[in-house]
């Protein structure tokens, strides 16, 4: 019983892998682009491997898209 629940800790924690891996969330990233500006690039490698933890990753998706951790850095100017 204990490795079950273990296994389902570990699962649901580690499908949002950009959230969890993908380091420091910066400004850019948390807040919506305006109407003039360019929209954000989405992190590949993380949203493929939410995908592939289908249902798990579902959780995940709605993790990383929610704390802005699914969008590439913008870098400094």
């Amino acid at each position: 019983m204990k490795k079950l629940v273990l296994i389902v800790i570990a699962t649901t924690t580690l499908t949002s892998c950009a959230t969890v891996f993908g380091g420091r969330i910066n400004q850019q990233q948390r807040e919506r682009p305006a109407v003039d500006q360019p929209k954000r690039q989405v992190r590949v490698v993380p949203l493929v491997v939410n995908i592939l933890m289908f249902p798990y990753g579902l959780i995940g998706l709605a993790i990383d898209f929610g704390t802005g951790a699914a969008y590439k850095p913008t870098p400094n100017k």
